[in-house]
C-alpha cells in the first residue's frame, strides 16, 4: 500500500524539463530562496557520511516524517522513537536553513509532483554520465518506497550505472528486497530479537544503533556501517552497527542499544 505521498508521486504526469525548470525556480521564490534552479540531490562532497564511499554517492535530504507539516504526508510512516534522535536533528542538517531548504524540496514534490520527478531523473542521468558509475541513496532522511513511483522505477530496471539503495523500516513482507534496489533493514525499539533473527536467517541485511558498536551482539558479529555507507557492498546477511549520535547519545529508549558484548 503507498502512502499519500507515494500515491501524489506515482500518478504523477510527464513534465517537460524547462517547464519543472520553471516550475522551480518559481516555487523557490516564492518560499524566499534565490529564484535558481539548485539541484535536488546533494553531490558527494554534500554529506559527511556519503562521502566516506568509495562510488561517488548521491542524495536526496527531504523533511524525515512530518518534519514539512504536510497535511497527511509523512515521509517515515513506520517512525518511532528514532524521530527524536534523528541524525536530521544533527550537526549542520539541524540548522534552520538546512531544515527549510528539506521542506522546499518537499513541499515541491507534494504541490508538483511531475516537475519534482522530471528534475530528478534529469539529475540522476546527468550525474551517472559525470561519473563512471554513482550510488543514490533517495531517503536521507526519509523512508519512501521510490521503487513503486514508475518514472523513478524505469531507472532501476535499467542498468544506468545507478546505485540505488535505502535503510527502510518497512518489514521484508511490506517491502521486499528488489534487484535494482539495495534495502538495509533498519531495527527499531519495537523491533524483537526474535524478529531481527527471522530477518537475518532469511538473508536480509538489518541495522542496529548502537551506544558503541561492538564487535558482535547476542553472538551475532556486527559491520561497523560507520566506515562508509556503502551498504550495498556488505555481505547478506548482516547486522550492521551505526554508532548513536547528536541526540541519540543520551536517549534512554531500546532504540539505541547499550551491549554487553566485546566492544571493537
Amino acid at each position: 500500500m503507498l502512502t499519500r505521498f507515494e500515491a501524489n508521486l506515482a500518478e504523477a504526469p510527464r513534465v517537460p524539463f524547462q517547464l519543472a525548470v520553471a516550475d522551480w525556480k518559481a516555487f523557490r521564490a516564492e518560499r524566499g530562496h534565490k529564484p535558481n534552479a539548485v539541484p535536488l540531490l546533494t553531490p558527494p562532497s554534500g554529506n559527511a557520511k556519503l562521502s566516506k564511499s568509495q562510488i561517488a554517492t548521491y542524495g536526496l535530504s527531504l523533511s524525515p516524517a512530518d518534519e514539512a507539516g504536510l497535511p497527511g504526508a509523512n515521509l517515515c510512516p513506520f517512525a518511532g522513537d528514532c524521530k527524536s534522535g534523528c541524525l536530521a536533528n544533527t550537526g549542520r542538517a539541524a540548522m534552520h536553513s538546512s531544515q527549510y531548504a528539506r521542506q522546499t524540496r518537499t513541499m515541491f514534490a507534494w504541490l508538483y509532483p511531475g516537475s519534482f520527478l522530471a528534475l530528478l531523473r534529469r539529475e540522476l542521468l546527468d550525474a551517472a554520465d559525470k561519473h563512471d558509475g554513482i550510488a543514490v541513496r533517495l531517503n536521507v532522511f526519509s523512508d519512501v518506497q521510490w521503487e513503486r513511483v514508475p518514472l523513478i522505477r524505469e531507472y532501476i530496471d535499467i542498468d544506468m550505472g545507478i546505485r540505488f539503495y535505502d535503510y527502510t523500516k518497512f518489514s521484508p513482507s511490506v517491502r521486499p528486497s528488489m534487484l535494482g534496489y539495495d534495502l538495509t533493514r533498519s531495527a527499531s525499539e519495537k523491533t524483537d530479537w526474535g524478529t531481527l533473527l527471522a530477518w537475518l536467517e532469511s538473508g536480509e541485511r538489518v541495522a542496529m544503533v548502537f551506544r558503541e558498536t561492538p564487535a558482535t551482539y547476542r553472538g551475532v558479529r556486527v559491520v561497523d556501517g560507520d566506515l562508509s555507507d556503502e551498504r550495498f557492498l556488505d555481505p547478506r546477511p548482516a547486522l550492521v552497527g551505526l554508532r548513536a549520535k547528536g541526540r541519540a547519545r543520551t536517549m534512554t529508549s531500546e532504540f539505541v542499544v547499550v551491549s554487553h558484548d566485546n566492544l571493537t
